[in-house]
């Protein structure tokens, strides 16, 4: 029956083709799946037939049952491994999947009367049968094997010819070499039994598949291990023609630059390492991630794992301290969320959406879960419906106002509240004003959402007023667009007038974007509003953007400590160091500090030590409807704390 030492050899070479599949990152399309399979299937071929030998050595103690099973066991694997390779050679070109798809049947019939042979050979011996001695008896349908060997090729060599302008080069030339290490051993094979080379020259052909044909080096980060630009693309491409929804998280660290000065390249390096192996985990065809330059990275989550907790997930690991050289630190990070087909259609969006969230001229909040409206890339047809939302809201009154408790935490009575708007549509359900206020402002609906959010709130606080309910003064959100009218004043002046109100009775709002659209203009009108008596606002300050020298410059008399402030108390030292800080930095002024985003009685503790009075979150209340609201001022005009 032949030595046993090309088997051996065939073993240890399909082990090392395993192992160099396994470790390397790959792209998980067929020619990949059906090369897994074809290195799986070669292997217990040769196990198999190294039983066989090892069993001939002293048949006398097998059953025959047992000696026709391991032998049926090797012809099943040796007869799939021309059909598996057929397969795999029909992946590679475009037309030939398609030819796949709709012919796969027909592919498959000479393995099938293969398999059908050899599942009948304990009765009707066609592949092989053992004599009354126990002697291996080669069958009269043994030939068949090798007749579908020569058919499989013959199909190999059409797809090539096909295919020869749509195969890259490198994939024809790889083939064509494999051919001649798998048909010279067969054709020996044939012609001398009992020299079993057929498994090692299967073996050696797979070896130069891994090297050429299956070596996905130039789809990955080599840094890293993650798929680069173009393994990205690869792969995003056959997870949109398969059509399953997919979320795809955009991830890019902040202050890269100090980072690498204060960490130095290496350790730098191993926390890029770290944070693919934390927040991305191992690769697979539904979940899978990429890196698209120096901390940047993209994570592609579908099937089981797309659920709301992959939020929390992500958000969770970018909050612990991170661990490298010995050194421990926090570390902050721009995320972004992309639901495919719900947010958009078009791949490219993920692209785009990255490099608006890397770039270093729109700032964005830290470690939140940030959507493609936030980075005013949303779909062209969610835009348009959301802009049709909006043109509805404003004929039909949908829009709504709430309003959110700003409380002292000192003698727990409601001092003033913040008017958030709501729009709530009929089809779309609850639109975020995250969503919908940049595309008012790119439509120029704007401006007429400004003047209802000022007449509602107006009219809310007169109403209030007049049922004896003391509210100090109630906050407005001004828009970037509203900010930069030239007779902003003006119409602020007379709405609250027209409504009863003294300029004291209103706090207008601005961002540090606002601020900085247009400078002299918004200097201008914030004096204008100061001098008049309106208060000015600066929201979301601690971002760590926020310019200490404009404060200073410009008469804001309220000051919103942004959530993140507040949450980095629970975090570390440092953040409630941080916090005291600027808490102390104030003190001074006559400035007044708003907490926001406060959650928990130990946040509420540790700011009324630091001296913060006024508190706006969930602690107390999150933004209510008008009439919730007033019976929330009534509960708490008794001190309750």
């Amino acid at each position: 029956m032949g030595k046993v030492y090309f088997d051996i050899a065939a073993v240890l070479i399909n082990l090392l083709n395993l192992y160099i599949f396994f470790s390397r990152s790959r792209l998980f399309i067929d020619q990949t799946k059906y090369f897994a399979i074809l290195l799986l299937v070669s292997l217990f071929s040769s196990v198999f037939d190294i039983l066989g030998i090892v069993m001939y050595g002293n048949v006398a103690s097998w059953s025959l049952a047992f000696l026709y099973g391991i032998n049926a066991l090797y012809y099943f694997f040796q007869n799939a491994i021309p059909l598996i390779f057929t397969l795999f050679v029909f992946s590679l070109g475009g037309r030939n999947s398609r030819i796949l798809q709709s012919r796969r049947a027909w592919i498959m019939l000479p393995w099938l009367l293969g398999v059908a042979v050899i599942v009948s050979t304990p009765w009707t011996g066609f592949a092989f049968r053992f004599d009354s001695s126990l002697r291996y008896v080669r069958g009269p349908f043994l030939p068949l094997f090798f007749i579908n060997i020569g058919i499989y090729a013959a199909m190999i060599i059409s797809s090539q010819l096909r295919e020869r302008r749509r195969v890259p080069r490198e994939h024809r030339l790889a083939v064509s070499l494999l051919m001649p290490l798998c048909l010279i051993p067969v054709c020996v094979q044939m012609l001398f039994p009992s020299t079993l080379i057929v498994n090692v020259g299967i073996a050696i052909a797979e070896l130069v598949i891994l090297v050429t044909i299956q070596d996905f080096g130039r789809f990955v980060e080599s840094s890293s291990g993650l798929f680069n630009r173009n393994g990205l693309i690869s792969q995003l491409h056959l997870v949109m023609m398969n059509r399953k929804p997919f979320d795809a998280y955009l991830v890019t660290l902040d202050s890269v630059k100090f980072l690498k000065h204060v960490l130095g390249s290496e350790v730098f390096n191993a926390l890029e390492r770290e944070i693919a192996r934390r927040l991305f985990g191992a690769p697979r065809a539904d979940s899978f991630a990429a890196q698209l330059g120096v901390a940047r990275f993209v994570h592609i989550v579908g099937g089981p794992a797309r659920s709301a907790a992959q939020d929390q997930a992500i958000l969770d690991h970018l909050k612990r301290p991170w661990e490298i050289g010995g050194r421990v630190f926090s570390i902050s990070a721009r995320v972004c969320k992309i639901r495919v087909p719900e947010d958009t259609k078009d791949s490219e969006k993920i692209f785009q959406a990255l490099y608006n969230l890397s770039g270093s001229r729109k700032r964005y909040r830290s470690n939140e879960i940030l959507s493609l409206a936030d980075l005013s890339l949303a779909d062209t047809g969610r835009q348009l419906a959301v802009s049709q939302a909006i043109r509805h809201a404003l004929s039909q009154r949908g829009f709504e106002l709430h309003f959110q408790p700003i409380v002292s935490a000192q003698t727990g009575k409601v001092v003033s509240a913040e008017a958030l708007l709501r729009l709530k549509d009929a089809t779309l359900g609850w639109i975020s004003p995250a969503e919908f206020i940049p595309i008012a402002e790119q439509n120029g609906s704007i401006h007429r959402i400004g003047d209802f959010v000022l007449e509602v709130a107006c009219e809310f606080l007169s109403k209030l007023r007049a049922a004896g309910l003391k509210l100090g003064y109630l906050e407005v959100n001004l828009s970037a667009m509203q900010c930069v009218q030239s007779n902003l004043h003006n119409r602020l002046l007379s709405v609250a007038r027209r409504w009863g109100l003294d300029p004291g009775d209103l706090c207008f709002e601005i961002t540090e974007t606002a601020a900085n659209l247009s400078p002299t203009i918004m200097k201008k009108n914030i004096e204008l509003l100061s001098s008049s008596g309106f208060s000015i606002a600066m929201d979301d300050f601690g971002t760590g953007y926020s310019n200490i020298g404009m404060l200073m410059d410009l008469p804001f008399r309220v000051v919103k400590l942004d959530r993140s402030m507040i949450t980095g108390l629970d975090r570390s030292e440092s953040g409630r160091k941080g916090l005291e800080g600027i808490v102390s930095m104030f003190a001074p002024l006559e400035t007044e500090l708003v907490a926001e985003g406060v959650e928990t009685r130990d946040q509420l503790e540790a700011l009324k030590v630091m001296g913060v009075d006024l508190i706006q979150g969930f602690f107390f209340s999150k933004a209510l409807p008008p009439e919730e609201f007033k019976r929330f001022m009534l509960e708490r005009e008794a001190p309750c704390m």
